[in-house]
């Protein structure tokens, strides 16, 4: 948690902002959960501190009719491997962890960030916890050598042979939300 003032309704308050430091540069989706808590913190009643926790200020949402509940804000963690320039497994990881714990239910990823490094730093940073996260994973992008895009595979079998490899980097049984890239 960092204090920090924050401007509410024409005036300053001070505000207890969470703010997940895994990364070196915050990428888009990390700037937009410190904005999504700014935007939604309420005012205590006996001070002039703003109340700004996941867990009794945020209700979850159901995706679709499936019954998966989700906390409405998910966890991108591409910049986790190296997207957005030099990443620290370790601080990553403890990103991962520290979304968890704080009620971040969410975790999305794609098969070819970083060529399966990105699944495979999930699969550490969600071992022992697996009941806690629901997985997302985008699949079928095929990417050349240096990173380039060429298209996109949903073929039946690519898609059997893109999930075998998921589970296996993940560390998982079962992938709970799948979807082509």
């Amino acid at each position: 948690m960092l204090q920090k003032n924050c401007r509410l309704g024409g005036g300053f308050a001070k505000a207890n902002i969470l703010i997940y430091v895994g990364l070196r540069s915050a990428p888009p989706n990390l700037r937009l959960m410190h904005n999504f808590f700014a935007c939604h913190a309420t005012r205590s009643k006996t001070t002039e501190n703003l109340n700004m926790t996941t867990q009794n200020q945020i209700q979850p949402r159901q995706l679709g009719s499936t019954g998966l509940t989700v906390f409405p804000i998910a966890l991108g963690c591409m910049g986790m491997s190296g997207i957005y320039g030099v990443a620290d497994e370790n601080e990553s990881i403890a990103t991962i962890q520290a979304a968890l714990d704080d009620g971040i239910t969410l975790l999305d990823t794609g098969d070819f960030y970083a060529s399966g490094h990105n699944e495979m730093l999930i699969g550490r940073a969600i071992k022992d916890r697996r009941d806690q996260a629901l997985v997302s994973v985008k699949f079928g992008a095929l990417r050349t050598p240096d990173g380039g895009w060429i298209g996109i595979d949903t073929r039946p079998a690519s898609v059997k042979n893109f999930v075998a490899y998921s589970l296996n980097q993940l560390g998982v049984d079962h992938i709970d939300i799948y979807r082509p890239a």
